[in-house]
């Protein structure tokens, strides 16, 4: 199977002050197969949203590479086809923030088409038309504006208008979490159906470990900026082998409201936060198997063995 996108050796630095320094990223690296969802998973501040935004092009990378079909989005642009880069779409956590109100449906769409130049304008009505059936979408609905539209169609037409850019990869940054949940499940019907007939690939960003199980082939887990484990959704959320990655597990809320008191008793908490750039794995703070060599050394993720996809960035449990 292809390689769609690769990240390769990303890193990006904030630097509030003169002589402030916050990793955001840290040398990460991982591949998306074409026609697979790849999630990435962690707490707020993982990094999760700062790679998805320099997959995209909106956030400004000190180090690394993003290659699409091989192709590094970029280099010189005489040497980059001109549909490369938009070929990646978005899907916002908030989706009517991404249409313009005072525009109806049907421009939002043919503006999508006319800035791309991917479909003639002879042949757009019938890309409209085969949009909304693919998306569930009534026609009527393409001359209203954003304001008459549930949060479910927003998504939908937000949907519609980065595949009407020929796009056959989306960025989906927490796309339930402005949703009901009739819409939510009618949402998770519509990108596995994508996925099965249209093959799109896809980056996921979630924090929702349930939705993570459902639609995602394969899972990163990101912790202060570095890949802490990696490899199918199967491997890394059935049988974890790095704390952080149990720790995420554990976090998540059981039926019994006791044991979900007992399980947040339990967690450590994160005070690692006052050294911006830590010595060794950054997670030793917080583990609970922690060894003198954890805080010398930043372990690099390796596989739980010969020739598996499944890698934990942790000496101790690997």
């Amino acid at each position: 199977m292809t390689v769609a996108l690769e990240v390769a050796g990303v890193s990006v630095t904030y630097r509030p002050g003169r002589d402030d320094a916050v990793a955001a990223l840290r040398d990460v690296s991982l591949t998306v197969r074409r026609g697979r969802t790849l999630a990435l998973v962690g707490e707020s501040g993982s990094g999760k949203t700062t790679l998805a935004r320099v997959i995209l092009g909106l956030e400004r990378r000190e180090s690394g590479v993003v290659r699409v079909d091989g192709i590094d989005v970029d280099a010189d642009p005489s040497r980059v086809p001109r549909d490369v880069r938009k070929r990646i779409q978005p899907l916002f956590q908030d989706p009517g923030a991404s249409l313009d109100p005072m525009w109806r449906m049907r421009d939002l769409l043919i503006e999508a088409m006319d800035v791309s130049g991917s479909v003639p304008p002879s042949m757009r009505p019938a890309r409209i038309g085969e949009l909304l059936l693919a998306l569930g979408l009534a026609d009527d609905l393409l001359d209203r504006r954003v304001h008459e539209l549930s949060g479910g169609q927003k998504q939908r037409f937000a949907l519609a208008r980065a595949l009407a850019t020929g796009a056959d990869m989306l960025v989906l940054d927490e796309p339930l979490t402005a949703l009901d949940p009739p819409a939510q499940r009618a949402a998770m019907d519509l990108f596995a159906t994508l996925k099965r007939d249209r093959g799109v690939t896809t980056l996921l960003v979630s924090h929702d470990l349930d939705l993570v199980r459902t639609a995602a082939d394969d899972v990163v887990v990101l912790y202060r900026g570095r890949v802490v484990e990696s490899g199918p959704t199967t491997d890394v959320l059935g049988t974890p082998r790095h704390p952080y990655t149990r720790l995420l597990l554990a976090s998540v809320m059981p039926p019994n409201p006791a044991e979900a008191r007992r399980r947040l008793a339990a967690l450590p908490e994160d005070d690692a936060v006052a050294d911006p750039v830590p010595s060794g794995c950054a997670f030793a703070p917080r583990c609970p198997l922690v060894v003198d060599a954890c805080r010398v050394a930043t372990p690099d993720p390796k596989p739980i063995r010969d020739g598996a996809e499944h890698a934990a960035a942790c000496p101790v449990s690997v």
